[in-house]
């Protein structure tokens, strides 16, 4: 299975510009925008971390629902 890729400067410059990418924190639920502009002052190390130092990681949001496909009615007779 694929790892999750940590927010780091390096890898929002990367990722950053795609669109609906947010940085977030599966342990406390914080999603903070991932755009490098918003970061242009940050050190080229830098590694994101949520409150009290959990590990940020890249992501896009979902709702979590995934629609039903198929058919929905019988056919009469």
């Amino acid at each position: 299975m694929p790892r999750p890729i940590r927010a780091t400067i390096e890898n929002v410059k990367k990722y950053g510009k795609q669109r609906g990418v947010v940085m977030y924190c599966p342990r406390t639920g914080e999603q903070y925008s991932a755009t490098p502009g918003d970061y242009f002052m940050a050190p080229p190390k830098h590694v994101f971390k949520g409150r009290g130092g959990a590990a940020m990681y890249l992501g896009v949001p979902f709702s979590g629902i995934q629609p039903i496909t198929g058919a929905t009615k019988k056919k009469r007779s």
